[in-house]
């Protein structure tokens, strides 16, 4: 099998901006979090839904930027 850029991003039906476009936000989404969760660990009254709410809004971008048959859970 020869190895493509663009192999991933067709297996979920993205093209290859789309998908590279998909993953710097997760990568940003992920940043801000893990420094909200750090403040909540000291300071447990700030961002206390913060890391409950990312995971649910990202699993709805991946649900909406994919192939939607693949993942009929979501």
């Amino acid at each position: 099998m020869n190895y493509s850029w663009f192999t991933h991003p067709n297996s979920v039906c993205m093209t290859y901006i789309e998908h590279c476009l998909l993953s710097l936000g997760f990568s940003m989404q992920f940043a801000l979090a893990s420094v909200k969760a750090f403040i909540h660990a000291f300071a447990p009254n700030y961002f206390i839904t913060s890391t409950s709410d990312i995971v649910h809004e990202m699993s709805k971008q991946l649900y909406r930027g994919g192939c939607r048959d693949k993942y009929p859970m979501l």
